[in-house]
């Protein structure tokens, strides 16, 4: 068949990151939406992010979680590496957050507790996320809370806490 990167239709930049950037997607045989996250090798590369790039993409094909961004695929070509991710549509946790202000208590524990749902997910896995921060959350269409970014998540052999 194509090559995986020929069925996609690029859109819209989602996001920029130090060594590649989030694209919105179309498929183009059956039109459902997916961001496409397209990681430079030789970025990666001179980055030093060989290990963690392997990392998140093996930690991201083993765990499967309603408050997870979730991968569908991951293909390379000669010069990038793409994972291709559930799109979720709400954006960034962030934008929110600071046109808000703040937040009412209970939409906080609201958030907390679906953060920390998958915490427990992962630490009953052996997977430290280790990179909390509201850019790395998005919010989906019922505005329930998506962890993605797992570029410094680490999968460990034992208890560390």
């Amino acid at each position: 068949g194509a090559r995986e990167e020929e069925q996609l239709e690029l859109k819209a930049t989602l996001g920029t990151g130090s060594f590649g950037r989030v694209r919105l997607v179309k498929v183009k045989n059956d039109g459902k939406y997916f961001a496409l996250k397209i990681l430079k090798k030789s970025e990666v590369i001179y980055l030093k992010q060989v290990e963690h790039v392997k990392t998140e993409k093996k930690i991201l094909e083993e765990i499967s979680h309603p408050y997870i961004v979730n991968l569908t695929g991951a293909f390379q070509d000669d010069k990038n590496l793409y994972l291709l991710l559930e799109y979720v549509i709400g954006g960034e946790f962030f934008s929110h957050l600071r046109k808000a202000g703040r937040f009412p208590n209970d939409t906080s524990v609201f958030y907390s507790g679906q953060v920390a749902l998958v915490f427990e997910h992962l630490h009953g896995l052996t997977i430290l996320y280790r990179d909390l921060k509201p850019e790395n959350l998005l919010l989906d269409k019922e505005g329930h809370c998506k962890v993605t970014d797992f570029g410094f998540a680490k999968k460990v052999d034992y208890r560390t806490w």
